[in-house]
């Protein structure tokens, strides 16, 4: 994907750069925790997406109305491997229940859990349980409420952090500039273009907008010293540098492979589905049939082509006494050349299956 440049001033030089947010995994989890055990411990065992990654354990059995701020360090590497860049992160926070008799003042109590996070130079902190559905700051459970009871919370993150990356930096001189800035490394999503123009009387002048980049659809920015957009001549939502026939509205890439080639009940229709990309508005399919399960290309002939659209072809010869007949499909579409003839398949080794031209 390539997007064109068009400058709407004369600068003596200048760069054209490529900003994106990227996605940040926090490299400190730490669970303040409002709790105090009395006559035995119950572990209380924080869960980052299923994964455990903390666990408190109150060994001093202080069984305090006011235990103090109690911090767990979560397993940075546990942290690591769970968490979802882009999605919901959830705290999972699990305690047993006291085994012993209601109101008899044993095991662990918990009143609140508070989690402080930090990713590079961002931090957050976020209540995740508090029994009185306060804001974790009551630090006197006998003022306030604590349970000792068993616990399953299940806490949906707030914080999701990110930084602006620059991705891509193209300098030019005069009127040297690029005519295309390559976007093929730039992830889907938010972004945001810059362009400095750099005069020789009035400085450095810099224009910034944002966008998003989806595929490849069109990416268009205007600005007031530069124009961006993304060269789609047909129009099909296709840039013109991955498109197979950029004038042509009807096709722009490569079909894929035809799959589920069966016969059905009868053992003469001939079945298949459609590619799960077609790579233009309508394809047709060609079907080989050889005596060879294992050559497709010199021993086989090309009984359809050209079968629009249908998935489906009646059989009506038999093979010939001591031979059997082996069949493959693939789908073809108006790309010019073989980059509008779709894949055979793979055989049994893994190899990518030949087959001969059909007319």
């Amino acid at each position: 994907m390539e997007a064109e440049v068009q400058l709407l001033t004369s600068p003596a030089q200048g760069e054209i750069r490529l900003h994106a947010p990227v996605m940040l995994v926090p490299g400190l989890v730490i669970f303040r925790v409002n709790a105090s055990s009395c006559e035995f411990v119950e572990p209380v065992r924080f869960y980052l997406n299923g994964v455990l990654v903390a666990t408190f354990s109150d060994a001093s059995l202080a069984c305090l109305c006011e235990p103090g701020d109690q911090f767990v360090l979560a397993d940075s590497n546990a942290v690591a491997s769970a968490w979802a860049l882009g999605g919901d992160n959830v705290i999972t926070i699990e305690k047993a229940g006291s085994p012993s008799p209601p109101n008899t003042f044993a095991g662990t109590f918990v009143g609140w859990v508070e989690v402080f996070l930090q990713a590079e130079h961002e931090t957050a902190i976020e209540c995740l349980f508090d029994v009185d559905g306060g804001a974790c700051a009551e630090p006197n459970q006998c003022h306030g409420g604590s349970t000792e009871d068993s616990l399953r919370i299940e806490a949906v993150l707030q914080a999701a952090f990110r930084k602006e990356k620059l991705l891509s930096t193209t300098g030019f001189v005069g009127s040297q500039l690029p005519a295309l800035v390559d976007l093929a490394q730039i992830p889907d999503g938010d972004m945001r273009v810059c362009i400095a123009l750099d005069y020789p009387a009035a400085g450095v002048l810099e224009d910034c907008s944002s966008t998003q980049k989806q595929g490849e659809a069109a990416l268009t920015i205007n600005g007031s010293l530069c124009v961006v957009s993304v060269r789609d001549t047909d129009t099909d939502g296709s840039d013109d540098s991955m498109d197979c026939a950029p004038t042509d509205s009807g096709a722009w890439s490569a079909p894929g492979e035809a799959v589920s080639l069966s016969f059905d009940g009868s053992g003469r229709a001939l079945l298949w589905e459609m590619p799960a990309q077609l790579g233009a508005r309508v394809i047709h399919f060609d079907v080989l049939r050889s005596i060879s399960a294992s050559d497709f290309s010199t021993v086989s002939d090309c009984i359809v082509h050209g079968y629009v659209p249908a998935q489906a072809y009646d059989e009506e010869q038999a093979p010939a006494a001591g031979e059997l007949f082996s069949y493959v499909v693939r789908a073809v579409n108006s790309c010019p050349g073989p980059v509008g003839v779709g894949p055979l398949g793979r055989a049994s080794d893994g190899t990518a299956r030949a087959g001969r031209n059909c007319p």
